[in-house]
Formats: C-alpha cells, structure tokens, sequence
C-alpha cells in the first residue's frame, strides 16, 4: 500500500507545472527625476478599452497605458515653484497580435505582436494657454511562435514594455530638457 502511494505522489509530482517566471520593467528609480516647469502634472488617459480582437492589452499582466502612467509617477517631478500646469496625455498605447506572414514553408505558425504608443506633453500657464508641447510615439514589433509557452510570451511582452519605457525616458526626457528651459 505504501508504494502504490509513493508511485502515485511521484506521478502526481511529475504532472505539475512549474511555476511562473516574475518579470519587472525597469523602474529608473535609482535615477534623479525630471523637474517639469509646471506646479501639477495631471496624466490624461485617452486610450479607449479596446477589448477584441487583434487587440490583447487587456490580457497583459500590466497594460501599455499603467507602464506610462507608472513612467510618469517615477521620472517626471513638478516644480512646485511654478503656476503652470502640465497634462501628460497618452493618446496612444496598444498592443495588437496578428498571424504573421510566413517566410517559408517551414516556418508556420507565428504571431507578430504589436506594441504602439503616442505621447504628449503639454505644458500650459494659469489661463490655459498652452506654452510648450512635446511629443514621442513608436511603434515595436515582434515576432513569437504561435506554440510558445506562457512564460515565453510574457518574457517578449515584458521585453517590449522595457523598450517603450526606455524610448520615452530617451526621447521625451530629451525634448522635456531641450524645449522647456525657457518656462
């Protein structure tokens, strides 16, 4: 009787799954913020929840849109000092999956995954005149096998979030610092 459990615990052990793997986007908190000439930053979301298909945002462990608002929080500071105000609206944040097209006959089967975002930053004084604006947007693409696993997707989702992160902390720092000097 005893083995007849050993064998069916050791078979009841080999059919789980392993566990998830944790991915994190880079968070730049090690990293001195960005003073925005304007006293409030008010972060305005127009992204319409697109929740069919190519659209798969809404299936993501953390959404285009939540990564920006998040980048925000972390890497844009007001100067309190000011009387401006500024609205960071994110007029785009996307991701899309689409069956690829095949390059040969041998390789079937895969989905090209879409991540796109537009940014405005738009900094205006006390009666709404709008004194600078500064915008980036991009597009990232990647391809992923159809039969990858879980984990594999989200290693690829997570990899691309980190490089929309990093082109709004290149692109958009770089113009928040080169555009807004004068305010």
């Amino acid at each position: 009787m005893k083995k007849i459990i050993f064998v069916l615990l050791l078979l009841l052990s080999a059919c789980t799954t392993p566990p998830r793997t944790s991915y994190k986007i880079k968070d730049f908190i090690s990293v001195a913020p960005v003073e925005i000439p304007a006293q409030k930053i008010y972060i305005q979301n127009d992204v319409a929840g697109k929740r069919q298909s190519p659209h798969i945002e809404h299936m993501m462990p953390m959404p285009p849109e939540r990564v920006i608002q998040n980048w925000a929080y972390v890497r844009l500071r007001p100067d309190k000092n000011k009387k401006n105000k500024a609205i960071l609206k994110i007029k785009e944040a996307s991701m899309t999956r689409f069956d690829a097209p095949q390059p040969s006959l041998f390789v079937k089967d895969n989905h090209e995954y879409i991540l796109d975002f537009d940014i405005e930053l738009i900094i205006s004084d006390e009666q709404n005149n709008t004194l600078k604006t500064v915008q980036t947007n991009g597009k990232i693409n990647r391809q992923i096998p159809q039969r990858s696993s879980i984990d594999a997707k989200d290693a690829v989702y997570y990899q691309m979030l980190s490089e929309m992160w990093d082109v709004l902390d290149s692109k958009l720092i770089s113009e928040i610092r080169q555009n807004t000097l004068d305010l």
